[in-house]
C-alpha cells in the first residue's frame, strides 16, 4: 500500500466518530477491507472465541517504544540476584552457562477490543490505532493476528488475518441478531459471587454458542441462550438446566469437566476475572439489567508518582513492567489461583507487598491482595518514570508504591 494512501486512510479513521468507544458489552462490529478490495460490514469474531468489546486483543509489539531508556545491565543483575537467592550452586552454574542474564523482555501488546479503532496492514507489520489516537506498530504474527476470523455480514464469511487489509471497528446502528447477543450471568465459587458478562471456557460468550456434553451416550449441543444454570456435580460433569425446565447431567467434554479453561466474568469497575474450574460451583444465566453497569476503557498515557523503598519519589509518565504505558493496558495478577485482567485505568494505587505479591487499590475503593501473576511478582521487570529531569528506571525490588494520576 503506497505511503500516501496509508496516511490518508489513517487520517480518515481518526477523523471518523471513533473516539466515543462503543458500550463494553457490545458484540464486535466494524468495516473490514479484504486483500482484494472487497469491503464487508458486519459482526466480527476472532478464532470462534473473542466476540465482544470487553474481550482482549493480544498481539506483539514490533519493538519496545521505551528501549532507549532501559538499562539492560541493571535488569540482568536483578534477575541474577533473584535467581541466586532461591537456588543452590548447581542451579546457579546452569543459570550462568545457559545465559540466564540474556532473557528477553516480553513485548506483548494487550488491550480490550473496544479500545481499538483500527488495524491496518502496513508492509510486513500491522499498524494499530487506538481510540485515544495513539498508534502502535505490531508484528505480523501475534496471537490474535494469526487466527481464523468470522464476519457476519450479508452472509457468514470465514477468513484468515492474511485475507484482511484493514479492520475498522465501529458501533453498530442496529442490535445484533439474537444468536450474537452477549450472555449475562452470576458466577458462584470459592471467591463468592460475581455478576457480569460471561465467557465460558474462555470462548462461549454469545447466546448462539453451544455447550457440548454427553448424557447416557447421547450427545447434546445446547445454546447458551437456552440455559438458565450450570452447576458442577463433580470434576467430570455438570448439571445443566434449560429455560423449559429440562435438566441434563453432561460429561465427556471440556465444556463440563476439569479440562475447562476457565469461566470469565467482566466485573464493572474491576475488569476481567478468570475463575479456574476447581474454583467454580455454579453459574446462573439471566437477562442483563435494562441498564447494565458501564465498564468503558479509560484512555490516556499512564502517569503517576512512584515511591521507592528508600523513600525517593519520582513523578511523570510511567511504563509499568517497562512496556505498559497507557490506561488501556492490562495489569495481570492472581489471587488464590484466580486471574485478574485489570485495565490500568481502573487502578488508583499499587503497593508492592513482597517479591511475589502486591496490593491493588481500585478507583472505586476495592482492594485486592495479589499473591502472584506476571505483574505482581518477580516476573515484573520494573518501572520507567519519565520525569521532567529525565528518565528514571527502577527494578521491581526498588518499588514501594505507585499512585496513578489522571
Amino acid at each position: 500500500m503506497p505511503r500516501t494512501f496509508r496516511r490518508l486512510v489513517s487520517m480518515l479513521l481518526l477523523a471518523a466518530p471513533l473516539l466515543a468507544a462503543p458500550a463494553a458489552a457490545t458484540t464486535l462490529h466494524g468495516e473490514f477491507t479484504l486483500a482484494d478490495g472487497t469491503v464487508l460490514t458486519g459482526w466480527f469474531r476472532e478464532d470462534r472465541e473473542d466476540a465482544c468489546g470487553h474481550h482482549l486483543f493480544e498481539a506483539r509489539r514490533d519493538g519496545n517504544p521505551w528501549a532507549e531508556w532501559i538499562d539492560d545491565d541493571a535488569l540482568a543483575a536483578q534477575r541474577r540476584a533473584d535467581f541466586f537467592a532461591t537456588h543452590g550452586l548447581i542451579d546457579r552454574l546452569a543459570y550462568v552457562l545457559d545465559g540466564g542474564d540474556r532473557e528477553k523482555r516480553n513485548l506483548a501488546f494487550i488491550c480490550r477490543y473496544d479500545a481499538l479503532a483500527s488495524l491496518e496492514r502496513d508492509g510486513d507489520g500491522i499498524a494499530a490505532t487506538l481510540r485515544d489516537g495513539s498508534q502502535h506498530r505490531l508484528r505480523e504474527r501475534g496471537r490474535d493476528l494469526s487466527s481464523d476470523l468470522v464476519i457476519h455480514a450479508d452472509e457468514i464469511h470465514e477468513l484468515e488475518w492474511d485475507d484482511l487489509r484493514a479492520a475498522r471497528f465501529t458501533p453498530a446502528t442496529t442490535a445484533p441478531p439474537p444468536e450474537l447477543t452477549p450472555v449475562w450471568g452470576t458466577f458462584t465459587g470459592s471467591e463468592g459471587t460475581q455478576t457480569g458478562w460471561i465467557q465460558w471456557d474462555r470462548s462461549e460468550c454469545l447466546a448462539g454458542d453451544v455447550l457440548d456434553g454427553d448424557e447416557e451416550g447421547r450427545d447434546h449441543e445446547v445454546p447458551l441462550g437456552d440455559i438458565t444454570s450450570i452447576e458442577k456435580v463433580d470434576a467430570r460433569s455438570c448439571r445443566v438446566t434449560l429455560r423449559d425446565g429440562t435438566e441434563l447431567v453432561l460429561s465427556g467434554s471440556n465444556d463440563v469437566n476439569e479440562d475447562n479453561r476457565g469461566i470469565v466474568v467482566l466485573v464493572a469497575g474491576l475488569g476481567r476475572v478468570v475463575h479456574p474450574w476447581h474454583r467454580f460451583d455454579r453459574l446462573e444465566l439471566t437477562d442483563p439489567p435494562v441498564t447494565p453497569p458501564v465498564d468503558e476503557p479509560a484512555y490516556g498515557e499512564l502517569r503517576g508518582t512512584v515511591t521507592t523503598t528508600g523513600g525517593a519519589r519520582h513523578t511523570g509518565r510511567l511504563a509499568f513492567d517497562l512496556d505498559e504505558g497507557w490506561d488501556w493496558d492490562i495489569f495481570d495478577g492472581e489471587l488464590r489461583g484466580v486471574e485478574y485482567e485489570i485495565p490500568f485505568g481502573n487502578i488508583d494505587r499499587i503497593e508492592r507487598a513482597g517479591d511475589d505479591s502486591a496490593t491493588v487499590q481500585l478507583r472505586d475503593g476495592r482492594r485486592l491482595e495479589m499473591d502472584d501473576g506476571p505483574d505482581a511478582g518477580t516476573g515484573n521487570h520494573g518501572l520507567l518514570v519519565v520525569t521532567e529531569r529525565g528518565p528514571v528506571m527502577l527494578v521491581w525490588a526498588e518499588v514501594a508504591a505507585i499512585e496513578f494520576s489522571r
